[in-house]
Order: structure tokens, then sequence, then C-alpha cells
């Protein structure tokens, strides 16, 4: 995570604990199917919150409801959605996690897809806006390291799949 601390003016400082919900943030991915289609989506519900000290995230904690995905393709939605892919019904939450963080340039999140958890190194940068500051927190995960297959359609997907998150927060 990159915190580009250049955004923010001198005498500004984000600290406090900051909620995250669909009403003041958003949750984003995309993957290249067939080596050329990038097909986008995101998360209509989450919650979770994030803490900052002196514009460094020091932890966070976000749980996204699987079943809340969407690409604007219902039969794609319900293949993600199934049981050879998130498989909603019995793993129905994803989870990402920042226990501690020193480092003002990256996160280190745990993020937990089905039930399987591994590292994921987030970048993120934040802007202040004229009336609240905006974060961004970008990352990759490899479907091979959640053990997310796709089926029969598997190898026209992508390893990779890029998300982005979007947080309006408030001046303190």
């Amino acid at each position: 995570m990159l915190l580009n601390v250049g955004l923010l003016s001198q005498e500004k400082s984000i600290s406090g604990v900051f909620l995250i919900k669909p009403d003041n943030a958003t949750i984003t991915f995309g993957a290249k199917h067939f080596g050329v289609l990038n097909v986008k989506g995101d998360f209509g519900k989450f919650s979770g919150k994030i803490t900052f000290e002196n514009n460094v995230i020091r932890s966070a904690e976000v749980s996204v409801v699987v079943s809340s995905i969407s690409t604007s393709n219902n039969s794609r939605d319900q293949s993600l959605k199934n049981e050879n892919f998130l498989d909603a019904k019995k793993y129905p939450i994803i989870s990402v996690w920042v226990t501690t963080n020193k480092n003002p340039e990256f996160i280190l999140a745990q993020v937990r897809i089905k039930n399987v958890s591994n590292d994921m190194k987030l970048k993120y940068k934040i802007e202040e806006l004229d009336s609240y500051y905006k974060l961004t927190v970008d990352g990759i995960l490899s479907r091979e390291s959640f053990d997310l297959e796709f089926g029969q359609m598997d190898g026209l997907v992508s390893d990779e799949i890029k998300f982005s998150g979007i947080v309006i927060l408030p001046y303190n």
C-alpha cells in the first residue's frame, strides 16, 4: 500500500475509527475473460471499520456478503455464487482484516474466501477533497491461491482478480 501523503495538507491528519458501509464505500473487481474481455463487478452488501493514526491505516476489518455480487449478468452472477466457485450458501462471507500495521506504504491484509485464508498486499492513497477524504485501496488476488475454480470455463478466466475499494471519510 502506498500512502500518498502528498495529497493531504500538512495541517490535516486522519486519526480515529471510521465505519465502512455501502452508503460511504464501494467494492469493485475485474478479471480477464477469454484473455481480452475485462469482466467487472461489485459487491452491494458489506460492512466494516478502519482505524487510522496520523494518516496511517493501523487496523481494518471488512465482511463482504458473497450473495451481493453483481456483474450485471444474472447468469454469470449465479455461476459465481454457486458451489463451483464462491459457494455463497456454504461460505456467505468474504473476510478481510488487518490486525496491525506500522508501515505507511502498504498494508498486508488477511483475506478469507470460502475456507481459505491468504495474505494480500494492498496499496492505498488518501485524497483530501472539499469536505471529506477519499481513501482508495487496490489489490490483486490469485484465484489459484484461494482454490477458486470456474468449472469447465476455468481456463478462460484469468487467475488474477483486481480488487478496488473506495471509502469516503469525513473530516475529523
